[in-house]
Formats: C-alpha cells, structure tokens, sequence
C-alpha cells in the first residue's frame, strides 16, 4: 500500500522558519490552504501542486 501522507515544506516570509506540511495526495491536485507559521503564528496562502512525483509548494503572507 502506497502512503498517501506527503510531507513538503516551506519557509516563512516573515521569520523564515522552516514549515512541515502534511499533504493527503489522495484529495487530488493542486490544494489550496491557508497555514500558520509554526514559529511566529503568520498566516500563509499555500498552493501545492503536483508534478510527476515531486510536490511544489507555493506561500504568500495572507
């Protein structure tokens, strides 16, 4: 059985922190969300998307 949990990360564009995701590729592609900063509590718009099997992620401050 494939692990349908994905992992990506990206960093903050306030504090720079580095930011674990948790993607279930199983909801299809691309995903949108709006996610905390795990350090400094920022909101970010994130977009992952999928190319082949690399997943890409996009943050901006919201």
């Amino acid at each position: 059985m494939t692990d349908m949990l994905r992992h990506p990360h990206f960093t903050c564009q306030r504090c720079a922190s580095d930011n674990v995701l948790e993607v279930d590729v199983s909801e299809g592609f691309p995903q949108n969300f709006v996610w905390d900063c795990l350090r400094c509590c920022n909101p970010h718009d994130i977009t992952v998307r999928q190319d082949g099997d690399e997943l890409y992620v996009q943050a901006e401050l919201v």
